[in-house]
Formats: C-alpha cells, sequence, structure tokens
C-alpha cells in the first residue's frame, strides 16, 4: 500500500515539475491520452475529490493551479458509474459529487449549441444522449450533459437559466417539458 502512495505522490511531484510543458501539448493537439486503453489496478490510500462547485481535491487539499486541474481532467476515466485518474500504471478513484465538468456558458451558432467548461473545454450538443436530467438524493433536478467519452458536466445556475430563456418558446406536445434544439434534434431540460 505505501508503495502505490509513494508512486502516485512521485507522480505527482513529477507533473507538477513539468506540467507547463504538458498543458501546452494538451492545449495544441485538442486530444486527450488514450485512457480506454489502460487499465491497471486500483491504488489504495489516494484520494481526489470534485465537489459540487467544481472545486478539486487531492487528499483533502484543494487544488488551486489551473493548469494541474486541466492536466488530472485530461486522463479522467468513467467506469462502472465511477470516475478515475488513469495512467499506464496507475488508477486513482475520483469521488465526484455531480459530474467532474462544469458548464460555465454557451454559444448557439447555425443551430448548434457549443458549451464551454470550467478546465476551457468546449464541445457542441449533436445527439439525443447528450443531456439530461437527474435527480439528486436531496431531491434537486439537476441538467447533465456528456461532454466527452461519457464523463460528465453539470449546469452552473446561471449557465442554466440563461438556456432555459433560450428554450422558454419551445415545449413538447403536451406542453409540460421544455428543449432547446441542437443540431435539429430536441434536448429536453425538464
Amino acid at each position: 500500500m505505501v508503495s502505490y502512495l509513494y508512486s502516485f505522490h512521485f507522480l505527482y511531484y513529477l507533473i507538477t515539475m513539468d506540467i507547463n510543458k504538458i498543458a501546452k501539448n494538451i492545449d495544441a493537439e485538442k486530444k486527450f491520452p488514450p485512457v480506454h486503453l489502460w487499465n491497471p489496478k486500483i491504488c489504495p490510500g489516494v484520494s481526489f475529490k470534485i465537489d459540487r462547485n467544481g472545486n478539486w481535491y487531492y487528499q483533502g487539499s484543494i487544488i488551486s493551479k489551473h493548469k494541474l486541474k486541466l492536466l488530472f481532467a485530461s486522463i479522467l476515466k468513467k467506469e462502472n458509474n465511477k470516475y478515475y485518474c488513469v495512467t499506464p500504471v496507475e488508477k486513482v478513484l475520483v469521488k465526484v459529487d455531480i459530474a467532474p465538468y462544469v458548464i460555465t456558458s454557451f454559444i448557439y451558432n447555425d443551430g448548434i449549441y457549443t458549451f464551454k467548461t470550467n478546465l476551457d473545454y468546449s464541445f457542441d450538443l449533436l445527439t439525443n444522449e447528450d443531456l439530461k436530467v437527474i435527480t439528486t438524493s436531496k431531491g434537486e433536478n439537476i441538467p447533465i450533459v456528456t461532454v466527452r467519452d461519457e464523463i460528465e458536466g453539470f449546469f452552473s445556475r446561471s449557465t442554466f437559466y440563461e438556456l432555459v430563456d433560450h428554450a422558454i418558446n419551445n415545449f413538447d406536445q403536451n406542453g409540460k417539458s421544455l428543449f432547446i434544439l441542437s443540431n435539429n434534434k430536441k434536448f429536453y431540460l425538464s
């Protein structure tokens, strides 16, 4: 157990040492590492958390460096409804309050919504599976959108209200369900 903990701490040290170079590579390519090909064993004793405000924590301490959060987000993987940070040799559980990404803004252009996240990633809303509303254990209805590779994001309150404003005249046939149109497809907000 100590060796797993030590190796992840060492990885954390190496990452912070050369994070600018890694972040530039991610920015330049807009690609993510092939985490779907990596299946290492879980490292016990190491923990990440993403709270309902999109703040990242490592071992209980907030990660304040934005580029470090970008790096960890780039190695996120979802398996069996759980999130992990994965490298070719290590896999660490990430406890997530709602979803890893927060949708902070959007633009509507040529019939397609493009969403931007708190982690500088943008994506288009194209398929029906991308947007759903979940109910939390506290009874809150929260809209969730698939950001990439089954990894989800939730809307900031202000962004969701702005999206509802776009949809205010779009109701389905029963007059109860509000939706937006993107890529000529309906995406329900309620």
